[in-house]
């Protein structure tokens, strides 16, 4: 059985919770924050035992990406990305 994890908001935070996991077509967390690999993106890629990418630096096809953790001037969001059938 593959890991699951499950996010929630922290204390100014707001939305979820989240629950993750690997699936066959989704593979990687991506971590978007202009040149390193963010700890949360790394925290999460460890639970779930996938590689994580740098997405600034390297492209990832959108249906390979388990959740995109995005960090802009200190401002960190997670994406989870869906795609309605």
């Amino acid at each position: 059985m593959k890991p699951v994890v499950k996010i929630t908001h922290g204390s100014n935070g707001w939305g979820g919770p989240l629950t993750v996991c690997e699936t066959d077509t989704k593979k990687v967390v991506v971590s978007t924050t202009g040149g390193s690999i963010h700890p949360l993106a790394q925290k999460i890629a460890d639970l779930l035992q996938v590689p994580v990418v740098d997405g600034f630096n390297n492209k990832v096809e959108p249906e390979e990406i388990i959740i995109a953790i995005v960090d802009a001037a200190e401002l960190c969001a997670a994406a989870f990305i869906q795609k309605w059938e």
